[in-house]
């Protein structure tokens, strides 16, 4: 998982209010099968984010590695997940996304496929903003505890 002050410092940078394991929200209560993470902006409470912990690490590094085209490591699976799920909270297109679905659904504007133009563009705009910010964050020599740990040469 992640390092707690890593977690604090960036909740306090980017005004995440609560952070969890949850996959509470307004549409289920459970984890959908492949669901590695969720973002969502809740009016009573602000940002939210949940990172799932049942996902198979090395399976996710895996896809992230392949679609993505960066290196990210089954201990590293979390890091580039947050940096995901902060690049939500931090950019306009998932308040574009959640407008469209708004209107979509209550107003009867725009179309299904205007939903999901806006929800793909904002899942790519927080892949690039993961991507940017997880290559810096490994260039700083970052890297969780447990990581650290297993490099340590045994005494």
């Amino acid at each position: 998982m992640l390092d707690w002050s890593f977690v604090v410092n960036e909740c306090l940078k980017y005004g995440i209010n609560i952070v969890g394991t949850s996959a509470e929200r307004a549409i289920s209560s459970s984890w959908s099968k492949g669901e590695w993470a969720n973002y969502h902006y809740h009016s009573e409470v602000g940002h939210v984010i949940n990172l799932n912990p049942h996902i198979n690490r090395i399976e996710v590094a895996r896809v992230i590695s392949e679609t993505q085209g960066i290196k990210v490591a089954p201990d590293e699976v979390y890091y580039w997940l947050w940096f995901h799920e902060i690049g939500h909270a931090t950019q306009k297109h998932f308040r574009n996304w959640k407008n469209a679905q708004m209107d979509y659904h209550f107003k009867k504007k725009g179309t299904s496929e205007d939903v999901a133009r806006l929800y793909r563009k904002g899942e790519k705009a927080a892949d690039r903003y993961a991507n940017k910010r997880f290559l810096e964050w490994k260039a700083e020599g970052k890297m969780c505890r447990f990581a650290a740990a297993k490099k340590q040469p045994a005494a």
